[in-house]
């Protein structure tokens, strides 16, 4: 038996009789006669004002809280029962936090947060942030987010500050039919207080996936309004947007997140790896019966192989020691491993892989990939060294003959055009015929190829490339003798000419370039180097990649990938993460299969062809 449910009833009675009272509050006017003992031990902020006996005046007043919100509360403390509705809960939840009541809050909170809806979504993320009630503030958060299409209706919407609803709109989990519905959000936003906002239209359309709207929607809306047109950082944005539309050969090197599909589009950026070196105990569909080992194979791949190591081995005692090193690892990746036609990709979303159509061929190895769009390119290779094969929609849709035999080249899209440069070729028999300096130029558009006359200065294989504005630039390379070379050039595709520039400090082995926003990097042993007119800057240093041949690179979000690639005698899976403060952190087991020598693209890829083929 408990004393308890005695003391309870005591204390009701005592506060309808007006006995034993010995505080008045005071609440828009209306006094209400409590005891001290029962505020403080519900409230701390009773506890705070009232606690001290000595410092009490015996009366209070209290500001911000509705009369009848409070007669609610104050029947809580004295043992009634309270019924939360969808009328008062937000009302009650605000009082409890002022007073300081804990246990109500937590039920007012579990109470918004299962009865939540568009018209008090708005107004609950609102507090709960400024209040920093992280779970409500989750819990409404997503419930905007899954709901925006009906929330962007309520008045809610309209009294959001140009902060709060840019948190809104950077959300890639943002559930809506189309881009042009969050562009149309905003401009109705905006023209609820056309005077005080157009100043920060700038800020929050900086938010919205201009990237994905239909060009002509946003041409003809941007000419027809003018407050647009007046806005040149909102001009700033349309200009990113179509060069990000009329360049669909350069969309892997955009970093920001409105070129990043929302979650609730149909297509989304996913890595593509195609082909590559694959260990012979770990052959599956897709690997090539006709290259088990370089040394056994009786096709045009072996002369090649040979030649290589040839002039390796006959230049090995002049050049550098970790030269040397890279000379003898390509040499056991080429005797040990056979090739694949495999293609894989990783999605950004759902952190998996998943297998694609495989190639018609396999290139053997030293092909060269490169994207248009979502289509993507193989060209060349020691098994196809005449063959541009062509990928879009999760199907290899068309094959070209190239101009000229082509391996250990490299390939970029500049504009409609997809370029290729350097390389070596052989004959019909396998034997090596020497560099290649010209250059072949295919068009995309029309599925051909076109005359031209443009050759390298100096003509090298495996160079790495980067493309600035209407220039590629070429990095190192190895020439005819197999050394590694320290040449810097470019070819201008507008004046179809070629130029050396200068030399790199040293000859780097395995370089991979990398554009990011217009910023190129250099990755190999060095590190992570960001390249200028006429220098090279240290951004990370990469121990991961000393002695390490044939791994590949590419960036998300501003984020570098170094995937891949061959170590010490082993065929590598890890992926090396540089982040936009160049911090580095190594993965392990990112690709889920070892792999090295193989091609690797960034695209946008519909979602449907991924459903039923995750690894």
């Amino acid at each position: 038996m408990s004393f308890a449910l005695d003391l309870s009833s005591a204390v009701l009675r005592a506060r309808a009789d007006g006995k034993f009272c010995d505080v008045n509050i005071v609440v828009k006017g209306q006094d209400h006669r409590c005891h001290r003992l029962v505020l403080c031990s519900a409230s701390s902020f009773f506890k705070t004002a009232l606690g001290d006996t000595e410092n009490s005046t015996g009366k209070m007043m209290i500001r911000g809280i509705d009369l009848n919100i409070f007669t609610i509360l104050l029947d809580y403390i004295y043992g009634e029962d309270i019924v939360l509705t969808r009328d008062n809960a937000a009302d009650i939840l605000f009082a409890s936090l002022k007073l300081g009541m804990e246990r109500l809050q937590r039920e007012c909170e579990r109470y918004l947060g299962d009865h939540m809806t568009s018209d008090t979504s708005i107004e609950v993320w609102r507090t709960a942030r400024m209040k920093q009630l992280t779970d409500l503030q989750t819990i409404a958060f997503e419930w905007i987010v899954a709901h925006f299409d009906n929330v962007v209706c309520t008045e809610s919407f309209t009294a959001l500050k140009a902060d709060e609803l840019s948190v809104v709109l950077r959300e890639d989990k943002l559930k809506v039919p189309s881009e042009e519905f969050v562009f149309e959000a905003v401009m109705k936003w905006m023209r609820h207080h056309p005077s005080s906002r157009k100043s920060n239209l700038s800020t929050v359309l900086a938010s919205v996936r201009l990237p994905f709207i239909n060009p002509h929607y946003l041409l003809h809306y941007f000419t027809s309004n003018d407050v647009l047109i007046r806005n040149k950082s909102c001009h700033q944005l349309v200009e990113n947007a179509k060069a990000y539309q009329l360049l669909p050969g350069r969309r892997a090197e955009f970093s920001s997140s409105r070129t990043v599909p929302r979650t609730s589009a149909g297509v989304e950026d996913i890595i593509i790896v195609i082909g590559g070196y694959i260990e012979q105990q770990r052959q599956h569909d897709g690997s090539s019966a006709t290259s088990a080992t370089v040394s056994s194979v009786t096709t045009s791949q072996t002369p090649v192989t040979q030649h290589r190591r040839v002039q390796h081995q006959g230049n090995i005692q002049t050049t550098p020691k970790h030269t040397r090193e890279f000379i003898r690892a390509n040499v056991v990746l080429h005797q040990s491993y056979t090739t694949s036609r495999t293609v894989h990709g990783y999605s950004f979303l759902s952190n998996h892989w998943y297998k694609l159509a495989s190639l018609p061929q396999d290139p053997g190895f030293d092909f060269a990939t490169s994207a248009h769009g979502s289509s993507i390119f193989v060209s060349g290779g020691t098994l196809t060294s005449k063959r541009l094969q062509r990928f879009d929609k999760n199907r290899w849709i068309s094959e070209n003959s190239l101009p000229e035999q082509r391996c250990s080249h490299s390939s970029v899209v500049v504009g409609d055009h997809l370029y290729l440069v350097g390389g070596l070729w052989f004959d019909g028999r396998g034997v090596f015929g020497g560099m290649v300096s010209s250059i072949s130029k295919f068009s995309v558009s029309s599925d051909a190829w076109e005359s031209c006359s443009g050759t390298l200065q100096v003509p090298v294989q495996k160079p790495a490339v980067a493309v600035i504005h209407d220039k590629i630039y070429l990095f190192g390379g190895v020439d005819q003798y197999g050394n590694y070379v320290k040449t810097t050039q470019y070819y201008d595709t507008s004046k179809d000419g070629s130029c050396v520039l200068h030399s790199i400090p040293s000859p780097a082995t395995e370089i991979r370039a990398l554009a990011v926003d217009d910023v190129v990097y250099l990755v190999s042993r060095y590190g992570l180097q960001q390249f200028t007119e006429d220098k090279l800057i240290c951004k990370a240093s990469l121990s991961e990649l000393d002695g390490c041949v044939d791994f590949e690179v590419c960036q998300h979000r501003g984020q570098v990938y170094v995937m891949g690639g061959f170590h010490e005698s082993t065929l590598r899976g890890s992926r090396v993460i540089i982040s936009k403060n160049f911090d580095v952190k190594t993965q392990a087991h990112f690709l889920g299969f070892h792999r090295a020598g193989f091609g690797c693209v960034k695209v946008t890829l519909g979602k449907k062809y991924l459903k039923g083929h995750r690894q």
